[in-house]
């Protein structure tokens, strides 16, 4: 009877080393069109924002897809319409841990983070042909089996053909006559790789999003968006001023601990730098930029989500929930605003929450009721259209609270700066 418990016990212990996952290793900050995420131990299914991304995770994404991570480190990773990536493995160098990428097909755009920076020889991005290392970077990677290009905004890369001397297992930069280095001040020139070359050559720069692998599955127009999205994305990750700044940002007070996935706040100082406050409640401020313009007067707008957080608040706790979709409509003619949220967490499942009201004349809008609060504004800037809000909704299980952002919605897509 006591060997039979053993045996039970060993076998429970193997079961859960089995379906044990992979380590969280970042989250997914935005997320445009179809993409989906594969995981370690098989399934597919489709990706949404804030959710968690692991070791051994494959992201995949539509010729209309487009998604950030964000990293435990503060690294910043793009992946481009029709891509897949593969994230091979995510680790604290300091720990022994390494950072190795597949790019299997497609785009992507990497901005080094706090592990990257802290052991260059720790990352590798391999594509089908070629390795790539770092030297503390901003790079744009498009490649498959033909065809490998990288272009560097900052820092430098150090790029070879896989071969017997550089070897898909290994890490950081291969040193063999074949690699080839290209650093951001090497003026307008990238790398190009392909199968059957003696070597890597520069060649005259062009905008990855629109090189001839980028154009067989992707229009220039969402191609161009979809640069344009991921600069904003690099500018926030490294901690630069936007070179175009956004008409809408949010800030938390000072006063209010960080909560667990909050990836839209920027320091209040920063935010509120040649801005004016628009919107608030007891955890978030709205900031946006001084609007030359009237508003329109007989434009209706349609909004498209593009980035949002959401938490469940409990007596003594607070939870993670997520926005699961939303539409916002700006009718100028009429001064009025209607939006839909669907609404997730544990405790509540999907909760819908909608809400309507006054545009009042300087673009900002809010809807104060004992079950549910709004407050917002409309903003335009370099992206054109946006619109951000903050909500709080009241539900028997805890109440949501959260923020979002928004642009207009052209053929179906949600534009961005």
């Amino acid at each position: 009877m006591g060997l039979l418990r053993v045996v039970i016990a060993l076998l429970i212990l193997g079961a859960g080393l089995v379906h044990a996952e992979p380590p969280v290793v970042g989250q997914v900050s935005l997320r445009l069109g179809q993409a989906w995420l594969i995981g370690a131990q098989g399934g597919r299914r489709p990706l949404e924002v804030e959710d968690p991304v692991r070791v051994g995770d494959l992201v995949e994404t539509a010729a209309s897809g487009h998604v950030h991570i964000r990293f435990v480190d503060g690294a910043v990773l793009s992946v481009r319409p029709n891509s897949r990536l593969h994230l091979a493995d995510y680790g604290d160098p300091a720990s022994g841990g390494a950072i190795r990428f597949k790019l299997e097909r497609g785009v992507v755009r990497s901005i080094t983070g706090r592990y990257g920076e802290s052991d260059r020889h720790r990352f590798r991005l391999n594509t089908p042909i070629a390795a790539i290392g770092i030297a503390g970077t901003d790079f744009v990677v498009a490649g498959d089996e033909r065809i490998t290009r990288v272009t560097v905004t900052s820092g430098a890369v150090i790029a070879a053909p896989l071969d017997i001397d550089c070897r898909p297992e290994d890490l950081g930069p291969c040193n063999t006559p074949r690699a080839l280095k290209l650093a951001a001040d090497m003026g307008e020139v990238m790398l190009e790789i392909r199968p059957h070359a003696p070597a890597p050559q520069l060649v005259p720069k062009q905008d990855l999003a629109l090189t001839e692998y980028a154009r067989r599955v992707v229009s220039d127009k969402a191609a161009e968006a979809s640069e344009a999205l991921t600069s904003t994305a690099a500018e926030k990750g490294l901690g630069q001023a936007a070179s175009k700044p956004a008409a809408l940002v949010w800030a938390r007070w000072d006063h209010a601990p960080a909560w667990p996935g909050d990836h839209l706040t920027q320091p209040r100082a920063l935010a509120a730098e040649g801005r004016e406050r628009v919107a608030e409640n007891v955890r978030y401020a709205l900031y946006r930029l001084p609007q030359p313009d009237p508003l329109p007067t007989a434009a209706r707008l349609d909004l498209g989500l593009t980035a949002a957080q959401a938490h469940l608040l409990r007596p003594g706790e607070v939870l993670p929930a997520r926005v699961l979709d939303g539409q916002l409509a700006l009718d100028f003619a009429l001064r009025r605003f209607d939006t839909r949220l669907t609404l997730e967490s544990a405790p509540t499942g999907q909760v819908p929450f909608a809400a309507s009201g006054r545009i009042d004349p300087d673009g900002s809008f809010k809807l104060i009721e004992w079950q549910r609060r709004l407050s917002g504004a409309y903003g335009v800037d370099a992206g054109g259209p946006a619109a951000a809000y903050l909500f709080e909704h009241a539900t028997p299980a805890g109440m949501f609270m959260g923020i979002t952002q928004w642009r207009q919605v052209i053929d179906g897509r949600s534009s961005s700066p």
